[in-house]
């Protein structure tokens, strides 16, 4: 089994929060995660989350408008 998981880590003497893949053994305890994040690292939790929150926000907002990353970076190389 597997999720994501909000992990505290110390940067440089700052304590900063980040979203991270995390896998479990069979009695259900965390046993390894991904080394980079899949998120973050912010300021507190609660930034976090609402980093999130305004992610998917705007993936809902534009879901329907998916930009072509190759055509629009072929673009800014145009300019």
């Amino acid at each position: 089994m597997w999720n994501y998981r909000i992990f505290k880590r110390n940067y440089g003497g700052e304590t900063l929060y980040e979203l991270h893949e995390t896998f479990y053994d069979d009695e259900g305890k965390p046993d390894s995660w991904s080394k980079e994040p899949e998120f973050g690292p912010c300021e507190s939790v609660h930034d976090l989350m609402e980093d999130l929150r305004l992610m998917l926000k705007d993936a809902g907002r534009y879901g329907d408008d998916v930009l072509d990353y190759d055509e629009e970076v072929t673009e800014q190389l145009r300019r």
